[in-house]
């Protein structure tokens, strides 16, 4: 398939059926409805302190990296024959590495490349397109799992017979009116899908088996228009939440979903705020304007602690531990940034010139 000649707007992701804002500013006046970070903004997966992977822009096309050394060095890792302008959707576990490519052009079903360690990608496609959510993708132990764009967003499955549909919205109950962007697997059973909705309501379901069955997150407040995908590990869980004003605050559940708490809210953001998070280390941005903020919190949002300011671009916050880890953003190079201080400095980590034009070579004939 050639390429396509329109490039791709970087760092405009669409938000209903506007662009939002960079974290910090507001240009049209309300709140954005959608939370998840999109496949087409600069973003990062680790599995540990200094490995996983960067999906950063080249041109028109979006490029996945690898690191095993804090991103001192990169290798190209992006599947090959297949264009990447759409985005790239990436998920990890138990050594498999699976990747979904946004559609473009006359790619009216996503495809799918999965590898397990550093062996050859195995190809497949998807019945339709992948949502454009950076955590629309997810893996757990009998296979992957992949939210289409069908019905407001439909929850599928990968089996031996081929894929399966979970759930869809119309299926949630209350689930009316919302758009999925996110999926989280705890393990073969317990299981999340998030979304965003124009009115407050339902925001996040949650399964206990399998996806049979599916109960809404209670909300904190009837004003939540977006979730975030949970973080967490065994029991332990924490879920972002967005309310109409801006303001994002943190659910957390340490009974596998079965009782939640709501933490402290963080000052209303003016457009969609970065989140990131590492077990019960949280980073978040908050406030808008000049005093527009991260936050970063130890106890899984209960409560927060502002550290250093916004930097122009943000578009995802990753922490590796208690103070230290990784952003990526928008505009002119870096697009990744090495942080230190849960927030207060970000040092530019530099990028192979390679990095620039490999992206021509990407998805050619």
């Amino acid at each position: 398939m050639g390429r396509r000649v329109v490039a791709v707007l970087i760092g405009c992701a669409a938000v209903v059926t506007a662009c939002s804002s960079p974290a910090g500013t507001r240009d049209d006046g309300r709140t954005a409805s959608a939370a998840a970070a999109p496949s087409t903004e600069p973003y990062v997966v680790l599995t540990g302190p200094q490995s996983g992977w960067a999906v950063v822009p080249s041109g028109a096309a979006w490029v996945l990296l690898s690191t095993d050394d804090g991103f001192r060095h990169v290798q190209n890792a992006t599947p090959p024959g297949v264009p990447t302008d759409g985005g790239l959707v990436v998920a990890e576990g138990g050594n498999v590495l699976a990747v979904v490519v946004g559609p473009v052009e006359r790619l009216v079903r996503s495809p799918l490349l999965t590898r397990a360690g550093t062996g050859p990608w195995a190809p497949g496609q998807l019945p339709g397109r992948v949502v454009d959510s950076s955590t629309a993708v997810a893996l757990r132990p009998t296979g992957t799992s992949v939210l289409t764009t069908d019905h407001g967003g439909m929850l599928l499955t990968s089996t031996d017979a081929g894929w399966r549909s979970l759930v869809d919205v119309p299926a949630l109950p209350g689930g009316s009116g919302l758009t999925l962007d996110g999926v989280t697997w705890a393990g073969d059973a317990l299981g999340w899908v998030t979304g965003h909705r124009a009115t407050g309501g339902a925001v996040a379901f949650q399964t206990g088996d399998a996806g049979r069955t599916w109960t809404a997150v209670p909300t904190t407040g009837a004003s939540a228009v977006a979730a975030l995908a949970p973080c967490g590990r065994a029991s332990t869980w924490s879920l972002p939440e967005l309310d109409s004003s801006g303001r994002l605050e943190v659910l957390r559940t340490t009974d596998a979903g079965g009782t939640w708490a709501a933490g402290d809210p963080l000052p209303a953001s003016s457009g969609r705020p970065v989140v990131g998070c590492s077990g019960a280390e949280i980073w978040a941005t908050g406030g808008s304007g000049t005093r527009a903020r991260i936050y970063a919190s130890s106890d899984a949002g209960a409560t927060w602690a502002a550290r250093g300011p916004v930097p122009a671009g943000l578009t995802a916050l990753t922490p590796t531990g208690p103070a230290d880890g990784y952003a990526a953003g928008t505009g002119r190079s870096p697009t990744l940034w090495r942080v230190t201080g849960s927030g207060r400095t970000f040092t530019p980590i530099a990028l192979p010139r390679w990095l620039a034009t490999v992206g021509a070579a990407t998805g050619e004939d």
